[in-house]
């Protein structure tokens, strides 16, 4: 079993540099198999992505992680599946928060035509237990990047080959570009806190 140790140093130390390439949103009654495999399929292309049931230990204050982790994803996979269309608030609730941010890529996966489902829906917040204005699964990936997946490789637990390359082709660009601010900024703030170290070591010394 990993120990806390080591799950600080790959979760806390390498995201707070450079956040999760990727966010999965779904509904673990009918996706959890399915997911961990596209998890574990993207890893071996070197793409992080954050998974609950991969990074949210029992016990856990999940909320403030799952905010924290929408924050520093650069993309955000929906798997939109037919219990998603009927009891799917918290992923209503995780797309509502991704969305509201100034750049955000939305990636979804419609399994089996489950979007046309989805849409004709209103959510309610878990979190703050009142009703949205309008279906923020709607309003997020309306027009945008929608890839279609069967039933049988839900079923199976096993992404299509195409779903795979699709999203490589999606969020490749904007990886690289997020990646590349975050290190400017590590680096900002790397080169001010030796400023100031400096500085107090030669004033330490007059």
């Amino acid at each position: 079993m990993e120990s806390l140790k080591d799950r600080l140093n790959r979760v806390v130390l390498w995201t707070g540099f450079f956040g999760f390439d990727v966010f999965l949103s779904y509904k673990k009654s009918d996706a959890s198999l399915y997911v961990k495999t596209l998890e574990n399929t993207l890893k071996t292309k070197a793409y992080l992505g954050f998974l609950d049931i991969s990074h949210i230990q029992p016990g856990d204050e999940f909320i403030p992680i799952l905010e924290s982790s929408l924050k520093r994803s650069s993309c955000l996979i929906l798997v939109a599946t037919d219990k998603v269309s009927t009891s799917g608030d918290w992923v209503a609730w995780e797309i509502d928060r991704f969305a509201k941010r100034e750049k955000h890529l939305i990636i979804s996966i419609d399994v089996d035509h489950a979007l046309s489902k989805i849409f004709a829906r209103t959510y309610e917040n878990p979190v703050d237990e009142s009703l949205y204005d309008e279906n923020p699964i709607k309003k997020a990936v309306f027009g945008l990047q929608v890839v279609e997946e069967t039933k049988e490789a839900l079923i199976k637990g096993c992404p299509s080959p195409h779903v795979i390359v699709r999203i490589e082709e999606s969020f490749r660009f904007v990886r690289r570009q997020t990646r590349i601010k975050r290190f400017i900024g590590a680096a900002f703030v790397l080169c001010v806190l030796m400023l100031v170290v400096t500085t107090l070591f030669f004033y330490g010394r007059t």
